[in-house]
């Protein structure tokens, strides 16, 4: 079952959002081209208060910096799913539903047989990484795979000093070996570039593919493919590879990866300026990394419900947007969108419209 897992994510996904790119979208995004922005069948963004969205944006979006202390020892985790940060945002919401006149109310989100992370979370409750002693901005990726090598644990705290740093060899056992012979072989971090999302990639120059729609879904599958596939290409060696890094293409932010149930060794996500620091001088440079993660069986996350009756009762209309984040401001993802329905739900209250149906406004 593992070996068909591994399959489906680094052969089966990224075919089909690379078919899916490549014959879907070019219809839809002919259809945008001849639409102007804000404007959809005789309505516009404009009829909606803009200053209300940005003012709800702002408060979702500070969340990271308003409700987490890190003088303190907080992870500033934004909205990230069953944080504080998340029954942040959900208080803000429904305060805001309540004051437009809405009736409102919350349903707490239960785990299912196909979901059951919805109730149980690996959480990574201790993240340092520094470079030759200096602290950076980073987020490593919780262990979930047990090899022989690894000492996996579910609640653990895996730290590990002075590692050196090489970048990656095409055959990690000969490098292995190599290392042995010449009396160098000591614990180290692989050191590679992130490319998922990597503005040149290989399929950017193909026609049809460069898109919007290719450039999100299908490299977003690389995104996870290409660390499993180092996961795998190492996990024999893990006694001595401790981490993988992924240093960014943007130079002052990175990306993050949960890699969900997939990954038995650390990843280690950096931005540009901190990867080529390393670069620069790799046979001097020694990296330290602490990587706390805890599974939680009793996570607590709740849906935010403002609703306006129809005169139709027989059906719903339902308008919504996630209201959580990754470790971030999260404002485009997805604090605008939130704020949007906000929006909407009060240009129809303002403007006393009745629906036919009944309209739920759901974060």
């Amino acid at each position: 079952m593992k070996m068909k897992t591994v399959l489906r994510k680094l052969i089966v996904f990224p075919i089909v959002a690379i078919l899916c790119s490549g014959i879907v979208t070019p219809s839809i995004s002919a259809e945008k081209e001849n639409t102007f922005p804000g404007e959809i069948k005789g309505y516009s963004f404009e009829q909606l208060d803009l200053s209300y969205i940005y003012n709800i944006t702002q408060r979702l979006s500070n969340i990271i910096f308003t409700e987490y202390n890190e003088s303190n020892g907080d992870i500033a985790k934004g909205r990230a799913f069953g944080t504080k940060g998340e029954l942040k945002a959900g208080e803000i919401i429904y305060e805001n539903l309540t004051a437009l006149g809405l009736y409102c109310y919350t349903e707490q989100i239960k785990g299912t047989t196909r979901y059951p992370r919805l109730t149980h979370e690996m959480e990574v409750n201790e993240v340092s990484v520094k470079i030759n002693g200096k602290k950076v901005d980073a987020y490593i990726t919780p262990i979930w795979v047990k090899t022989k090598e690894n000492s996996f644990e579910l609640n653990h705290t895996y730290d590990y000093k002075d590692l050196r740093v090489i970048h990656p060899p095409l055959i990690p056992a000969v490098c292995m070996v190599q290392q042995k012979l010449s009396g160098t072989l000591e614990p180290f971090v692989v050191i590679i570039q992130d490319r998922a999302f990597y503005p040149d990639h290989l399929f950017s120059k193909v026609p049809f593919l460069d898109n919007f729609y290719f450039n999100y879904y299908g490299v977003r599958q690389m995104q996870g493919a290409i660390p499993l596939f180092y996961s795998y290409l190492w996990n024999p060696f893990l006694t001595y590879c401790k981490g993988i890094i992924l240093y960014d293409f943007n130079k002052d932010v990175h990306d993050m990866n949960l890699l969900k149930h997939l990954n038995s060794i650390p990843f280690i996500y950096i931005n540009n300026t901190d990867g080529e620091t390393i670069l620069q001088d790799i046979q001097n440079t020694r990296v330290d990394f602490t990587l706390g993660q805890h599974w939680n069986t009793s996570v607590n996350s709740w849906n935010v419900i403002g609703q306006i009756n129809g005169t139709d009762p027989t059906k719903t209309v339902i308008v919504c947007s996630m209201l959580d984040s990754w470790w971030c401001q999260g404002t485009a993802d997805s604090a605008i969108s939130m704020a949007m329905v906000l929006g909407i739900a009060k240009y129809f209250k303002e403007q006393h419209i009745t629906p036919k149906y009944t309209m739920k406004f759901i974060g």
